[in-house]
């Protein structure tokens, strides 16, 4: 009898739950109401002296609230995507305050949760609110992104003005390789409706079928709009994507020309709008030149456009680039010079002509700057990862825990600087030794598993 009582007591209180298990009670605590007995429980502890309160915190009554929040994580961690599961989600979807969290697990499930998407369609009017309108979509999204009803919904909502149009944007980007150009145009369709709403889909637009005759016309002529915001918005679009348009290549090179003839990157210290915060004001550098000025933005983000874009369809633009760079004192707009010729030439003594003296440069923010640049090419450039590393001697401890950080995320490309990566080991600031040693042990356990 004594053996017995043992195991009961031990399978019940030092046993591990099974996954099933697991499952069963977080569905019951999913579907648990607030009873009497909580109401007691929670009366009873707010009349408790602040003392007993305090020192007998796991006594505090969990209310069916929490509990049903609490249920739904575990729902998520566990990856539940049984029949019973979706069913007892559907339900929660009804309660406020538990409809974010199910709406997150159903999110994780993705397709498998697709049982619930007639449900979540009947409630999106009150699921699509501030509150929840977030992760309505991205259930929406994760579960059947190319289904008619959800396309409608999220092309529909691009015109809301109640934050809908901010989340549906989101998961159309999100998902936009899945699209085609019926979709692209029912899209261009819903936003010439609202005016403002444009430049929020220009870089969805992009994206659709963008090596296509259609998607480089509508490009081309965002890039000709009377309307500053959609023009600079195409740029901004083409510097990250880049294009092998060449009618689009030579309306950039027309942008860096003019530029050169009305000098527009000149000018006093750039007032950033809130948007516009990084990189912000920088500190002066020697001969009184500042790192921002008046215009510098719309024209960087030209070369790097230019500088993305197929480098046969851009060898025109490398003598304007050129241009730009030896006519202006600007700083960012120089090291952007150089990154886009190397992308178009191949060429590095830009490279070391430009960022050499900047990584010498007796100002911290002017080698912060440059070394961030560097980085951004440095796993396709050898030279700019040699660069790079000169910042693991710098005299400023923030440049060099800045560099082995760098570096590391670098991998295997940062392999030939690994001894003088070992030798941060003995730094003088704790900080950068951890992270040297962070460094050094992934490379060697790279190497062992290669």
């Amino acid at each position: 009898m004594a053996a017995l009582i043992a195991a009961v007591i031990l399978k019940t209180f030092f046993s591990v739950p099974t996954r099933e298990e697991q499952v069963a009670r977080a569905l019951r605590d999913l579907r648990r109401e607030v009873t009497a007995f909580d109401k007691v429980r929670t009366a009873t502890w707010t009349r408790l002296p602040e003392i007993l309160q305090n020192n007998c915190m796991r006594l505090l009554p969990e209310d069916a609230v929490q509990a049903r929040q609490r249920a739904c994580q575990e729902l998520a961690e566990l990856d539940a995507d049984s029949k019973e599961v979706i069913e007892a989600l559907k339900v929660a979807l009804n309660d406020p305050m538990i409809a974010a969290p199910a709406l997150m697990v159903l999110y994780k499930l993705g397709p498998r949760a697709e049982g619930a998407l007639d449900r979540l369609l009947e409630l999106r009017t009150t699921l699509a609110t501030p509150r929840t309108a977030g992760w309505f979509y991205e259930a929406l999204g994760a579960i059947a992104p190319t289904d008619e009803r959800v396309l409608s919904l999220m092309i529909s909502s691009l015109g809301a003005t109640n934050g809908s149009a901010w989340a549906a944007t989101a998961i159309l980007t999100k998902y936009v390789r899945l699209y085609d150009e019926g979709v692209q145009a029912r899209i261009l369709a819903e936003v010439t409706r609202v005016p403002g709403h444009l430049t929020a889909v220009i870089p969805i637009v992009a994206a659709i079928n963008p090596g296509s005759e259609r998607t480089g016309a509508l490009m081309l002529g965002f890039l000709r709009d009377d309307r500053e915001a959609v023009k600079q918005t195409a740029v901004g679009t083409l510097s990250e994507t880049g294009t092998a348009n060449r009618e689009i290549i030579r309306e950039l090179i027309q942008m860096l020309e003019s530029a050169l003839r009305e000098r527009t990157f000149e000018g006093p210290a750039l007032q950033l709008r809130p948007s516009d915060r990084w990189p912000g004001h920088g500190p002066p550098v020697p001969g009184g030149q500042h790192l921002y000025w008046a215009g510098w933005h719309q024209l960087k983000t030209v070369i790097r456009a230019l500088g993305r874009s197929s480098a046969a369809a851009s060898q025109e633009a490398a003598p304007v680039i050129r241009q730009v760079m030896e006519n202006q004192s600007n700083l960012i707009l120089e090291e952007e010079c150089a990154i886009a010729l190397w992308r178009i030439t191949g060429e590095t003594e830009v490279l070391r002509k430009v960022f050499g003296p900047l990584l010498e440069s007796p100002e911290q923010r002017a080698r912060q700057v440059a070394i961030s640049h560097l980085y951004s090419i440095a796993a396709d450039c050898p030279d700019a990862t040699a660069l790079m590393a000169r910042g693991l001697d710098d005299n400023d401890k923030t440049i060099r825990l800045q560099v082995v950080t760098l570096l590391g995320m670098l991998g295997e490309k940062a392999r030939p600087h690994l001894i003088a990566i070992e030798e941060l080991r003995n730094d003088s600031v704790e900080s950068i030794r951890i992270k040297a040693g962070e460094v050094m042990r992934a490379m060697h356990n790279a190497e062992k598993d290669s």
